[in-house]
């Protein structure tokens, strides 16, 4: 499965991830790079994001580090695909919601 992201500030790109969902080891793997407008990287060429399937339940699947320190949960809610990114750093939590929808056209 391969999957973009961008984010808009005033019309224009901030920025753009680029992904895919591999399987490695008969684990699922979320692999995700990131650019800044110009598609100038913000990993190394072959460092990426890391996330191992961690729970899949009907609706819900949960990728996550080993560690804790990051999670990104999708559920389906009807058309809707809700994404919840969940950071913790130095014993803070940080959340942030997006509610997808297909591209039209």
């Amino acid at each position: 499965m391969v999957g973009t992201f961008r984010v808009l500030k005033d019309g224009d790109a901030v920025f753009y991830e680029f992904w895919v969902i591999e399987v490695e080891d008969g684990r699922a793997i979320f692999k995700m790079k990131h650019f800044d407008r110009g598609l100038l990287g913000w990993e190394e060429k072959a460092d990426m994001v890391r996330l191992t399937l961690s729970v899949r339940n009907g609706q819900d699947v949960l990728f996550s580090k080993s560690d804790g320190s990051l999670s990104l949960r999708y559920q389906r809610n009807g058309d809707e695909l809700v994404s919840t990114l969940r950071r913790v750093k130095d014993g803070k939590t940080k959340e942030d919601v997006f509610h997808l929808h297909r591209s039209e056209g």
